[in-house]
């Protein structure tokens, strides 16, 4: 993009290390101030340590670090966690943000890592963005591009990958970031603008190349692509909320020259808004946690029975293989009911049925349904009439359900 002339860094500032820091103080250096002391006070102002930026990082460690210790299952390849465990804390996957609206999701997934190689990768490149990004925009804008980036970096993710896919990463939202650098230089006189927008070219264009197959992480090119944009729109807003004239020889003192982008307070709301949000998945992540660590006691859909007497024959396999799952019991009552192992059954039904929060978690209430009436019928068929009732009981109290109707045919629901 075609840009001004820069207004507050002279042309033959050296930039050797694309520090932001060194880059404004530099810059103040060259304005001429009525007491000595003035241009060091801006300097200390402005050219402070990226502290969000470490903040950050820290955040990205532990949230890793959470990941490791309450895993669903256990971790695999180089200490990176199940596709099952980033569900259960948060990763992003089309069926459950949208399928079942768990927004939330995209306020979370950016924060987290598939692994030590994929946090090493972003710690870097979040922290050599953040040390030249933060000391010129300012804290709070940087978060504000950070919550844009990994925002929209998570919506493109949802539109471009299969829907069972599980994304997660800060790849999002440091494209973003460099985006911003690449559009912020504007602000500058060559041969920095040169060197911000080389470097930015440079992380965002290999960041888009195919060769993920060959690398030690798998890259998500749809939050790389939209971070990117929204980075770069974003800081084209702010190239407009710049002061114009950085520097007044005549009237302004070196702190002028350093001067971010106005508006701060939007920056506040956009940074707090991303804050709130990944605030209320934390409060989620409990209940997604407990369905995560049931499904995985639970056999995988392709090992559905398609038919009855598919269930039956693979009965005894399924019990073995997943002893909390109650389909498997089910199963093996069904095939134990037609050996006329009526008390085999029974055992069996009362174990499927034994795990209420399991039952009511991840099943429809009609597989309870269907349990207690099974259950009713062979309590019956071994003259057990008082506990028949019982367990019918609450089927008998459904208006219109055809368990109640299969029950009453016994007599189960009359008194």
């Amino acid at each position: 993009m075609p840009c001004v002339a820069a207004r507050y860094v002279p042309p033959r500032i050296p930039f050797a290390d694309l520090d932001g820091r060194q880059v404004l103080a530099a810059a103040a250096a060259h304005v001429p101030s009525q007491r000595a002391s003035e241009p060091a006070a801006a300097v200390t102002d402005v050219a402070r340590f990226p502290l969000l930026t470490l903040a950050m990082l820290g955040l990205l460690a532990a949230v890793y670090a959470a990941e490791l210790a309450f895993g669903v299952e256990p971790t695999k390849g180089l200490l990176e966690p199940s596709s099952r465990t980033l569900l259960a804390l948060g990763g992003l996957q089309y069926a459950t943000a949208v399928g079942s609206e768990e927004w939330y999701r995209m306020f979370l997934a950016p924060l987290m890592q598939t692994g030590p190689v994929h946090l090493l990768l972003d710690g870097v490149a979040l922290y050599l963005a953040g040390r030249v990004l933060e000391p010129m925009v300012g804290a709070r804008w940087f978060a504000a591009l950070f919550v844009v980036g990994g925002l929209a970096g998570a919506f493109a993710s949802l539109v471009v990958n299969a829907p069972n896919a599980v994304s997660v990463g800060t790849s999002g939202a440091i494209m973003g970031l460099f985006a911003a650098i690449w559009v912020v230089s504007c602000r500058f006189a060559d041969p920095t603008r040169s060197r911000l927008r080389i470097t930015a070219i440079q992380v965002l264009i290999a960041a888009m190349l195919p060769f993920a197959s060959a690398s030690l992480v798998k890259i998500d090119y749809g939050a790389h692509l939209g971070g990117a944009i929204a980075g770069a729109a974003m800081a084209a807003l702010l190239l407009a909320l710049w002061p114009e004239e950085a520097i007044d020889h005549a009237n302004k003192s070196a702190a002028k020259a350093v001067a971010r982008p106005r508006l701060a307070f939007i920056a506040t709301i956009v940074a707090a808004l991303g804050v709130a949000g990944a605030v209320y998945g934390a409060t989620q992540i409990p209940h997604d946690y407990k369905v995560q660590s049931y499904a995985a006691l639970l056999f995988p859909p392709d090992q559905l029975p398609a038919t009855d007497a598919d269930a039956k024959s693979a009965a005894e396999d399924l019990v073995f293989q997943h002893p909390r799952d109650p389909r498997g019991h089910f199963y093996r009552a069904l095939a134990l009911i037609d050996a006329k192992n009526l008390p085999g059954a029974e055992s069996e039904l009362r174990t499927a049925l034994a795990d209420g929060e399991l039952l009511k978690t991840m099943f429809k209430p009609a597989f309870s349904q269907r349990l207690e009436t099974v259950l009713s019928v062979v309590l019956l068929d071994q003259s057990k009439t008082a506990e028949a009732r019982a367990t019918a009981q609450p089927l008998c109290a459904q208006t219109g359900s055809t368990f109640r109707d299969q029950v009453a045919k016994y007599g189960l629901c009359s008194y």
